[in-house]
């Protein structure tokens, strides 16, 4: 692999979330962020990330929807993805495993656990 950074895609309507994602992993990943789900959704099949990370809540399309239709695609089947929710519901979190989710985080989570999250999955 060549020292280029891996790209990470974060998708959230919250543009604070956002802003604090990039700022936790901007210094070690390439990071694009989306504030609306069809607009994160070409992003991925644009760029193909390393990793998704996506909000569960959000107007239009739930993160559990874009999940969905990533998985449907050859070349997005595999990309991880990492869920962000203010809810914990036992209902989100079995989609979220059904839907082959490497994490799931609470928020509001702490830019450290973001970072070690992202950083465990990518080193695997």
């Amino acid at each position: 692999m060549s020292n280029e950074k891996a790209l990470i895609i974060a998708i959230d309507d919250d543009t604070f979330t956002l802003t604090s994602i990039k700022d936790a992993l901007s210094s070690e990943y390439k990071v694009m962020l989306a504030m609306d789900p069809e607009a994160g959704m070409n992003l991925v099949l644009k760029h193909l990330p390393q990793l998704v990370i996506l909000d569960i809540n959000m107007p239009t399309l739930s993160g559990m929807e874009v999940a969905q239709m990533l998985r449907r695609v050859e070349s997005t089947r595999t990309i991880p993805i990492v869920f962000l929710s203010g809810y914990d519901t036992p209902l989100e979190m079995k989609q979220a495993e059904q839907l082959g989710a490497e994490a799931f985080l609470i928020k509001p989570c702490t830019l450290e656990e973001v970072s070690r999250t992202v950083g465990e999955i990518l080193n695997k």
